[in-house]
């Protein structure tokens, strides 16, 4: 295998910076309560969000919008994502995987300020495939794996909700 150019090494910094972002966009839109159609637009238009254990799968911006844009106005959470890794397998393909630590609250504010920190809800990691479309990277395929899992804890009443 002969060494990369100039070009090419610029080419394979571009990617991995370009899907390692869309690994933190998709986070930030998802605590931020962003619109649907902006989570969906993280993906090829035949992009593919899914959890397999839960029997969960979304397929096309449409379908994926429809299901990001069920969840609950009054879920406060923050999602922190470490241990990226991606790899350019071409000029338009790259496989990542990132661990993400979930903190969420679901309820509706309190009206005391913010609700005090809540214990972490979910961690596990997410296997990516990304495609270069017409010059912009976009999640072709997300897997997300939960590897520890507890409820979630509600800020209207003594409550918690399992999932």
């Amino acid at each position: 295998m002969s060494p990369l150019t100039d070009a090419e090494s610029q080419d394979r910094v571009v990617a991995v910076l370009s899907c390692e972002r869309l690994i933190h966009q998709f986070a930030w839109h998802l605590d931020q309560g962003s619109p649907a159609t902006e989570i969906a637009a993280l993906f090829a238009e035949d992009g593919i969000w899914e959890l397999p254990t839960h029997g969960l799968r979304s397929e096309g911006r449409a379908e994926l919008a429809r299901y990001f844009g069920s969840f609950s106005p009054q879920i406060t959470s923050r999602r922190l994502c470490t241990n990226v890794m991606v790899d350019v397998l071409g000029p338009d393909e790259a496989r990542g995987t990132s661990y993400f630590t979930t903190f969420r609250v679901d309820g509706p504010p309190t009206g005391d300020g913010p609700p005090p920190p809540p214990p972490v809800t979910q961690v596990g990691y997410y296997t990516d495939v990304f495609r270069r479309v017409e010059g912009e990277w976009r999640i072709a395929r997300r897997t997300t794996t939960v590897t520890f899992a507890a409820p979630m804890p509600r800020t209207d009443a003594n409550v918690t909700v399992g999932r």
